[in-house]
């Protein structure tokens, strides 16, 4: 495939607390932890910043509905941004202050996630914040991942993009992001989408083994297309994973899962219930 990932210029921070819009709308900044940050924001690639909001907003939950431009990047002391909690844990900590130009401004409609994220951040370009409408065509996936989202997208499948799933075993936690997570009736689905680039040596090979053991800890089963499966037999991926999704029952809508929402119907190939070469 000739397509390349488009240039990333956009953030979309998640906000957990009213007060941190209204500081973006009024004081014009947002800020992340210096440990924690994208590469975006340390390589001052960033130009567009957006807000995901969560749980705290209520009826406003699950939406991006604010954005605006960057004019700087500068690093600054928590007790710095917000003097008045000098007592919390992280107050000595660096930050990076994204300064706006003006005021955040509303989409004209608000990006909609069907079901809770827990991304903190989410790189993409202004094009697809502008265009997006749904949720996950803001993700902008390597040209492997980009093929199946749109033939997803076409037959109607609702698969959640990078979903971020975690387990923590002895204290320890494991955080995975699914290139695509399907919720069916009897076993949630993992799809990854192995390009030649990033996973054919042996180290690679060894830790996608070991990730999807985790993965599968999960109550997920994985499902691993390489690049010659998605580039020369297309049609014969996209007919096993709807033959996945006949098997585990049909997807169901992850917010209700006694409600099946997708059945596929038609002449299938019979799917393999393993790993795909």
């Amino acid at each position: 495939m000739t397509e390349t990932t488009p240039h990333k210029n956009t953030l979309i921070g998640m906000v957990r607390e009213k007060r941190d819009v209204t500081i973006a709308q009024t004081e014009h900044w947002y800020r992340i932890p210096v440990r924690s940050a994208p590469e975006m924001v340390k390589s001052d690639a960033l130009t567009t910043l957006a807000l995901y909001q969560t749980k705290a907003f209520g009826d406003d939950k699950y939406t991006v509905r604010w954005w605006g431009d960057v004019e700087r990047i500068t690093i600054k002391k928590r007790l710095e941004l917000l003097p008045e909690e000098e007592a919390h844990p992280r107050a000595e900590e660096p930050y990076y202050m994204i300064q706006l130009r003006k005021p955040l401004q509303e989409l004209s409609k608000p990006i909609v996630s069907p079901i809770p994220r827990r991304n903190p951040f989410i790189t993409t370009t202004r094009e697809r914040l502008r265009n997006a409408k749904d949720f996950n065509d803001l993700f902008c996936g390597s040209p492997l991942e980009e093929r199946l989202w749109l033939a997803f997208r076409a037959a109607g499948i609702p698969v959640q993009r990078e979903f971020m799933v975690s387990r923590t075993v002895s204290k320890k936690k494991s955080i995975f992001y699914l290139d695509f997570a399907l919720f069916c009736k009897d076993m949630n689905i993992a799809i990854e989408c192995d390009g030649d680039t990033y996973h054919n040596a042996p180290e690679d090979i060894e830790y996608d083994k070991d990730r999807d053991v985790k993965i599968q800890n999960m109550r997920f089963v994985v499902y691993r297309f390489t690049t010659d499966k998605i580039v020369n037999h297309f049609d014969e991926t996209v007919r096993h994973i709807k033959q996945a999704i006949k098997t585990y029952g049909g997807v169901v809508d992850a917010l209700n899962p006694a409600k099946v929402v997708y059945m596929p119907t038609g002449r299938d190939l019979v799917g393999q219930q393993a790993l795909f070469g």
